[in-house]
């Protein structure tokens, strides 16, 4: 027997870093599986301790790049580009 099916809806916590709000971001990647501090005047690195599907141990985020925690509580990093074809607000 065959069925359609389409994948449910996802829904994720987003921010964007853009410069001015370091300690939010830090604030949102600051948990049981990841720690983040203030690299340079600009960038916050980041590091997984759990490596989530597809990403690195250790991102270094600029501004621009967003912070996507999803409902299952993973949370990973993107760069603009990557978040725009992944991500879409909800209206």
């Amino acid at each position: 027997m065959s069925y359609t099916h389409q994948k449910r809806p996802y829904h994720a916590t987003c921010r964007q870093y853009i410069g001015d709000n370091p300690k939010d971001i830090i604030e949102a990647l600051t948990d049981k599986n990841t720690c983040a501090t203030q690299y340079g005047a600009d960038c916050i690195m980041v590091r997984f301790k759990v490596i989530p599907p597809g990403g690195r141990q250790i991102e270094t985020l600029t501004p621009g790049w967003w912070v996507v925690t999803g409902e299952n509580g993973l949370t990973k990093c993107y760069d603009d580009a990557t978040f725009r074809v992944k991500y879409e607000e909800l209206k």
